[in-house]
């Protein structure tokens, strides 16, 4: 029993495969009318089904790189199992590969100890939201051991969605886009970003249970494990209350030149560690001046602002650059400044906002003019 399956196909599937569960075997699971391509670790199963007659009768494990080695620079493949083997085929080329019995296998469904999964047939309107939401939402990641989280919630009183750590968050709200369904699932950032990627826009089914997510079309499929409700020390019910309560605090409002904080944030990546360092803003009505220090160096610069009243904060470089590249396309960065709390910017209806830090003159210490330290780790949250 053999079928005909063409590499790129495999090269496809292997590449969706690997974005969304790690691993170093594949699965060829045999079902009614194809052949399924299968992965699976740490919770995350995704699978691809080839567009081949079955030509196994059990499911059987290979090893990732040997199949994708066999495939190379070949056109059209016949494939068979004999016994422990599989065989592929082209005119005049042959190989045999090892693969081994797998009575037990990834597979996508309902565990003994999830509750009742929710099914949603996902509108054309709903995925295309938040596909926008995934896009426009992105945070840079600013620790190695703390994912961004991506949150989404619509039902029928409308959409909102939030990408945030414990420093810094993205989020819009939409009343215009309703389900009377409720959606409401928490994955990493990454993972999300990769399902706008691969899933289609129309036909696609999610299920929601009690520890996945699983979303399935015709050709392709992912369950994957959602994050903790306590992910990153914030409830998403807290995080919610927060973002509703945001643009309603009234903070400091400032305008800076887009074009002079943009030669700023440029010149200070000459610094080795502009990433992990503060930038110190002191504000008056009529200009920003700007301070970034690091080992290596110092620059500053004044620029042309306007602001209600004067201010004196600091924030990360690296977030100062991620406001920056929201609004690039503006004439003036518009900021709100909550002292001592967080600063947000506004832009195509999507609030980006970030933890402020003590300036380091707060931090300075009087005896022998020594200077206080004090890790990004410590800024405050937002």
């Amino acid at each position: 029993m053999a079928s005909t399956i063409q590499p790129e196909t495999i090269q496809t599937a292997s590449k969706f495969l690997g974005r969304v569960a790690s691993g170093k075997t594949y699965f060829l699971v045999p079902s009614k009318k194809n052949v399924r391509l299968v992965a699976g670790s740490e919770g995350n199963v995704a699978m691809f089904n080839l567009p081949c007659t079955p030509f196994l009768e059990s499911a059987v494990e290979i090893e990732r790189d040997a199949l994708l080695n066999a495939i190379k620079n070949r056109k059209e493949l016949t494939f068979s199992v004999e016994g422990g083997t599989l065989v592929i085929k082209a005119p005049g080329y042959t190989i045999d590969l090892a693969v081994v019995d797998a009575p037990s296998f990834p597979s996508m469904g309902k565990s003994d100890n999830d509750d009742e999964a929710t099914s949603i047939n996902l509108s054309q309107e709903l995925w295309e939201w938040i596909a926008g939401a995934i896009g426009a939402l992105k945070v840079s990641q600013t620790a190695s051991n703390v994912e961004v989280c991506f949150y989404v919630r619509i039902n029928e009183k409308g959409a909102f969605a939030v990408a945030y750590d414990m420093n810094h968050m993205a989020f819009k709200f939409d009343k215009k886009v309703t389900s009377d369904e409720t959606l409401d699932f928490m994955l990493p950032f990454e993972v999300a970003s990769v399902l706008v990627k691969d899933m289609p826009v129309v036909g696609t089914d999610i299920k929601i249970a009690k520890g996945w997510v699983k979303f399935k079309t015709a050709q392709l499929g992912v369950q994957l494990a959602l994050m903790a409700e306590s992910m990153n020390g914030l409830q998403t019910s807290e995080v919610l209350k927060r973002c509703l309560d945001i643009p309603k605090q009234r903070g400091v409002s400032v305008q800076i030149n887009a074009e002079s904080l943009k030669a700023f944030v440029g010149n200070g990546s000459a610094l080795a560690e502009s990433k992990t360092s503060l930038v110190e803003f002191k504000i008056t009505k009529k200009e920003a001046k700007a301070e970034l220090r690091s080992a290596s160096g110092k620059v500053s610069a004044t620029m042309k602002a306007v602001a209600n009243e004067e201010l004196h904060f600091a924030m990360s470089f690296q977030f100062l650059s991620q406001f920056l590249e929201k609004a690039k396309e503006s004439e003036s960065i518009d900021l709100t400044v909550v002292p001592e709390a967080f600063a947000t910017i506004k832009h195509a209806g999507v609030f980006y906002v970030a933890g402020l830090a003590q300036p380091e003159s707060h931090t300075t210490s009087t005896k022998k003019g020594k200077k206080a330290t004090k890790s990004e780790d410590e800024d405050e949250e937002e």
